[in-house]
């Protein structure tokens, strides 16, 4: 009992583990002193021995690394990379950035890394080796569990929200005029650990509205009797143990009798390491207890369920007023939402979809827990939610039940709603591609000058494969064009497409493809390595090994000036290197490059192969 409910919080996990192996050694001297078979001789030598041994690693063991206890190892597994060979290669490959925040608690070891995303530095919250929130790559998912509900509800006053992760929900939730927002948390590292985020999550435990819980929540729906307009739950992945309960009938029976008549009970879920059997299990077991039932894409990868006892028939100017509101504009703004029917767009599915998509069967219980052992298979398997794509009724001809379509039997769409709409789904993280192009397709011959549009229209075109409409678009945008990164992206895709029409019989000119990427490194100040890469790779394509090495030099001394130095990537480009200088006859050159590769990235099994060849090639030389 005092291990987890005790030790562990206040010493940690390898003090409490010191601990045991203490009581275990005063244990054995217990049991070595009373025994009177033995001589007092061994009893002393053997005394000697534990507490020298204990003394022994007290002096020279060295502190436990915290990387370990967040280095989401069983996602290395799930990914079937090669396990490491030794320990500091573990933590090679498992650090994921500065460490802000670590602590062990009695639930949960909680911590925050400092990291890169696409979108640049962000705080991550890391629970059990998850990564569960963050400053940067999940604000639209946090944002909107919060927005869509507070704004889709006709009154919301009372919020109950389960787990407060960076905080990032709450603080949307109580952008609106609500009374209280109960908040359960089961652990209280969590709740130090959001500080961390407060930068983005505006602050919520400072609020006088908010009441922070620190209790399970069952327990607590069971023990409160209060009532809620909205109830949004945002738990970790169900693939995480003891997590699948918040999935089950029984707790969405005791969310629906805590809501109020028109209640609306909000349900987070993802679509990544998952598969459609399980997603479907959990559909139906919500559809098990909210009747109405709607399905809303937050990212491409988490979608949300939206339940309700009674059909939910939505005020499109209520709504409108609620967006209007100061800091609820300025809140969904952060994630390109600035009207109404972009946000009634992330809808996805509606009620007889969605129960046409679930199907029957089983539904996850607490006395048969199928999801407590169905997920954790799904994430190993990763056959993906491919039937979600499928029902997403957003790509229809016609789907006349979505929110959106009753929208427009009333309203007409703007110039500026379908902007926000097409800008919003050309995005690769969030939207849905064919909805956008549809739309863009539209924009683009009305508004064929428009170099927004074109941006938005060549990124969809880029997601839906579309190659030569991309290239074409991205001919128009880049004239006169300062733009680094659209300069790349052309000169990138007309070289892929001329090199498919090149052969030693046939060469096309690579001259403006080089001219546009120097305007690149120009541009930049020499401070982007993919650019100088991007020269490197057209030259050892086009077999002008002399000219490419000095580019992939240059590219790994930016590559070793970052902060958060990219090693995978580092070993890549030495590789490129070493195959240069090989190419060239320069063995000795080639050999020492692959030698510093393999130590960038000791996992790559191409370049442990081509470090063994060119080693049996400068042998044989």
């Amino acid at each position: 009992l005092s291990a987890g409910l005790l030790l562990i919080p206040v010493v940690g996990i390898q003090r409490t583990v010191e601990i045991a192996i203490l009581i275990n050694i005063a244990a054995a001297l217990s049991v070595l002193y009373a025994d009177r078979l033995r001589k007092a001789l061994p009893k002393v030598v053997m005394a000697v021995l534990l507490v020298a041994s204990f003394g022994s690693y007290s002096m020279l063991a060295s502190n436990w690394s915290q990387l370990m206890f967040f280095s989401r190892v069983f996602r290395l597994l799930h990914q079937n990379a090669n396990p490491p060979k030794n320990f500091d290669e573990f933590l090679s490959i498992s650090n994921q950035g500065a460490t802000l925040y670590y602590k062990e608690g009695t639930n949960a070891t909680v911590a925050v890394v400092r990291n890169v995303s696409p979108g640049g530095i962000q705080n991550t919250l890391i629970i059990n080796g998850k990564p569960d929130a963050s400053s940067g790559g999940d604000m639209p998912t946090q944002i909107l569990l919060a927005q869509v509900p507070m704004v889709l509800h006709p009154h919301p006053d009372s919020i109950m929200l389960i787990g407060l992760g960076s905080g990032t929900t709450a603080g949307s939730i109580l952008t609106h005029d609500v009374r209280s927002v109960d908040c359960v948390e089961i652990s209280p590292e969590v709740v130090e650990a959001s500080r961390f985020f407060e930068g983005v999550n505006n602050k919520p435990l400072e609020d006088k509205r908010f009441h922070l819980y620190l209790e399970d929540a069952q327990a607590f729906l069971d023990l409160k009797r209060s009532k809620y307009d909205v109830i949004i739950s945002e738990p970790s992945n169900p693939w995480i143990a003891g997590i699948g309960n918040l999935f089950s009938k029984d707790f969405f029976r005791k969310c629906k009798a805590s809501l109020k008549k028109n209640g609306l009970m909000v349900q987070w879920f993802h679509l990544y390491e998952m598969d459609d059997e399980v997603f479907n299990l959990v559909l139906r077991t919500f559809l098990s207890e909210f009747p109405h039932v709607t399905l809303w894409s937050l990212k491409r990868s988490d979608i949300m369920l939206i339940g309700s006892k009674n059909p939910v028939e939505p005020d499109y100017d209520e709504m409108k007023k609620r967006l209007s509101i100061e800091a609820v504009d300025r809140d969904v703004k952060r994630i390109d939402i600035d009207c109404l029917p972009a946000l009634l767009s992330l809808q996805s599915m509606t009620r007889k979809t969605a129960r046409m998509y679930a199907g029957h069967g089983l539904v996850n219980t607490e006395d048969k827990p199928y999801l407590e052992y169905g997920a954790p298979r799904a994430f190993f398997s990763s056959g993906g939610v491919s039937g979600y794509r499928a029902y997403d009724e957003r790509r229809w001809v016609e789907s006349e039940q979505l929110f959106l379509s009753l929208y427009l039997k009333k309203h007409s769409l703007t110039e500026n709603d379908k902007r926000s709409i097409a800008r919003l789904h050309a995005l690769s993280e969030r939207g849905e591609p064919t909805f956008a192009y549809s739309l863009l397709s539209e924009l683009h011959r009305k508004y064929p000058a428009d170099r927004d549009i074109d941006m938005q229209f060549a990124a969809v075109a880029r997601q839906l494969n579309k190659t030569e409409e991309e290239t074409a678009l991205l001919g128009e945008l880049v004239r006169n064009s300062d733009d680094s990164r659209l300069l790349s992206q052309y000169a990138w895709q007309k070289f892929l497409q001329e090199r498919t029409a090149s052969s030693f019989l046939h060469i096309n000119s690579t001259a403006e493809i080089e001219r546009l990427l120097n305007r690149c490194i120009e541009l930049s100040k020499d401070t982007v390595a993919f650019y100088r890469i991007q020269q490197g790779e057209i030259f050892f394509d086009t077999q002008r090994y002399t000219e490419a090495i000095p580019q992939y030099k240059r590219a790994i001394e930016l590559l070793r000036k970052n902060e958060f130095q990219d090693q995978v990537q580092e070993g890549k480009v030495l590789l490129k290197l070493s195959k240069a200088y090989y190419f060239l006859n320069d063995l000795q050159s080639s050999v020492n490059y692959s030698f510093e590769a393999r130590i960038a990235d000791p996992n790559s099994e191409e370049i442990r192969d081509f470090v063994y060849n060119v080693v049996m090639d400068n042998l044989e030389k």
